[in-house]
């Protein structure tokens, strides 16, 4: 699977975070929603405010998807908190971490559909 290959890629310690995120998105959308909970538990390396909140909204996902429907909440409100506090209304779409905004913002979405159905 996509998820076993990206395991044999060697890493840059400065991109784990990144390298954990794409993982676990991988095994969540491969319907290893525990993998995908169990990866992004532990985290390793630095992350940004946009990453955190990509990173929460998949553990989001994994969560309702595994019936842990408290937790996906108890995420949701975490996330929806940085992405409040991001402003990202304010904020101009141009920038170094453009794209980490922009994966962000989808997958919130994406959790928030799914989580307040």
């Amino acid at each position: 699977s996509m998820a076993d290959r990206l395991a044999k890629v060697p890493m840059n310690d400065s991109l784990t975070p990144y390298y954990d995120f794409t993982v676990a998105l991988v095994r969540l959308r491969c319907g290893h929603a525990a993998e995908a909970e169990e990866l992004l538990n532990q985290q390793r390396g630095r992350i940004g405010s946009w990453l955190a909140i990509a990173r929460r909204s998949v553990r989001i996902l994994a969560n309702h998807a595994m019936g842990n429907h408290e937790q996906a909440l108890k995420f949701l409100e975490n996330a929806e908190s940085i992405a409040e506090r991001e402003n990202p209304q304010a904020a101009s779409v141009a920038g170094a971490f453009w794209h980490d905004r922009m994966i962000a913002l989808q997958l919130l979405e994406e959790a928030r559909e799914l989580v307040k159905r």
